[in-house]
């Protein structure tokens, strides 16, 4: 009989002769190599001069870490045996005893498997710095720990510091300290979910706990999850705000409440039963007034409502970008958002940021917003000049022909005589300008130039030492 396929009592009844040949054919390296890589345990059952080929074995090994049981010439090669203890952590058994006391080794075979800790060197096992380095990688590793080690209170709260998922493993006495189980969830908030009922009813744990991660709420007590100052602080600034998900149902009615969260972190609807009202007009107007992010999760008709939109728009100059298509390119529109809140320059078309009368009415709002002009606008005279006398700063905004404007410069250093540095020689040699810097504040004295340190230098010790607006 030749052939590849196994026979069974069926075929063999049926298909074949009382008297059967077997042939055995040799398979070659080549042909071993496509057993294993199809199952791995095949490896073992290959020959010898095979089985000692470093990369046929090595390839076993990244497949399934016990073939080094069957390649003893690679237990005392560390790479090899790291690629084994990646893939079965338990595969520290084969390695050489030097290997089994290796940290790196080690603590790459535990955070794989912690059952692997029973194969490190004795001394390992019984090292607490090191048996803490990987708790913090593999909380299991708790449950496998010596019997003393596992009684020690002072242990268990070293080790609940470095994973608050080592709780889990503990016995009823650990998980009942109140002390243990706050650093448990001040690591990991949510490790609550191995603390006692009467833990997750405490509202100083609880509130350790969501303030570590939003998430743990839902591991409260269900009295906690309608606490609406409990809620609130457990919603994060940035992110989804999950914790809205495990809140209490009253809270989840109740729109001041939900308005107080947007406020917060204007995701904090989303993949939640509130996410609805980012339909209702009435809310979003709210909403948009107190967190002007809030725009972009409104319906497609809110953000075409140009109320909604101008006033987020306030709050939040980036909420123009949230803004339907339509106002974002009606001229009108634009100017109305420019004129209450400069900065939203920044985010408008090319077509209105170069503007200057788009321009300078974003500058009259806010002189911040210079900064994000076209260099070809930040060389006008009139825009910089209303900037600088809004803040003098403002004058490091400026393009540099308009630096050498004596009367902007005067009026820059008059506000603020930090503008002093941004000025060229000749104007930090001029008396008046000079002196406007030196009369607020006598640190100005190092900007003026070194003739006018000499001049002014007699009366900086009459000055005061002030500190600018």
């Amino acid at each position: 009989i030749a052939g590849t396929s196994e026979l069974t009592d069926q075929t063999f009844k049926v298909q074949c002769a009382p008297d059967i040949t077997l042939v055995r054919q040799t398979l070659s390296a080549n042909d071993w190599q496509v057993i294993v890589e199809s199952n791995s345990e095949a490896f073992r059952f290959a020959p010898l001069c095979v089985r000692e080929d470093r990369a046929f074995a090595l390839n076993a090994i990244s497949q399934n870490g016990h073939c080094l049981k069957h390649a003893p010439f690679l237990q005392a090669d560390r790479s090899a045996v790291m690629n084994a203890v990646h893939e079965a952590g338990c595969a520290l058994q084969y390695a050489s005893e030097d290997l089994r006391r290796d940290h790196e080794v080690v603590l790459a075979a535990v955070r794989n498997d912690a059952e692997a800790l029973a194969y490190a060197a004795p001394e390992l096992q019984e090292d607490r710095r090191f048996l803490l380095s990987v708790l913090r990688r593999n909380s299991a590793v708790y449950a496998v720990l010596s019997a003393d080690l596992r009684k020690d209170p002072t242990f268990a709260l070293a080790a609940v510091e470095q994973n608050g998922d080592s709780l889990a493993c503990m016995c009823e006495a650990f998980r009942e300290d109140p002390a243990l189980v706050a650093a448990a969830v001040k690591q990991n908030g949510l490790a609550l979910r191995h603390a006692p009922q009467w833990l997750r009813a405490d509202r100083e744990c609880v509130l350790l706990a969501v303030s570590e991660n939003e998430g743990a709420l839902q591991y409260a007590a269900r009295d906690l999850q309608a606490d609406k100052a409990l809620v609130l602080s457990a919603i994060s600034e940035t992110g989804l705000g999950l914790a809205l998900q495990y809140a209490a149902e009253s809270l989840l009615q109740d729109e001041e409440f939900l308005l107080d969260v947007i406020q917060k972190n204007p995701d904090a609807l989303l993949h939640s039963p509130a996410e609805s009202l980012h339909h209702s007009r009435s809310f979003m107007l709210e909403a948009a007034r107190r967190n002007g992010g809030a725009l972009k999760n409104a319906s497609a008709d809110l953000r075409a409502d140009r109320e909604v939109v101008i006033r987020a728009i306030r709050h939040q100059s980036a909420a123009f970008l949230s803004a339907s298509v339509d106002l974002q390119t009606e001229p009108g529109f634009v100017a109305e958002a420019l004129g209450i809140n400069g900065l939203v320059i920044e985010h408008v078309a090319e077509q209105f940021s170069s503007d200057p009368a788009m321009a300078l009415r974003a500058v009259q709002q806010n002189w911040k917003a210079i900064r994000f002009l076209p260099l070809s606008l930040r060389k006008d005279r009139t825009l910089i000049l209303v900037a600088v006398r809004q803040n003098g700063m403002s004058l490091r905004y400026a393009a540099s022909c308009v630096l050498g404007d004596r009367a902007i410069a005067l009026e820059a250093v008059r506000r603020d005589w930090r503008a002093l540095q941004y000025l060229p020689s000749e104007l930090q040699g001029d008396h008046e300008i000079g002196k406007a810097g030196v009369d607020q504040d006598r640190r100005a004295l190092p900007y003026v130039s070194l003739d006018l340190q000499v001049v002014l230098g007699s009366q900086v010790e009459t000055l005061p030492l002030g500190s600018p607006e």
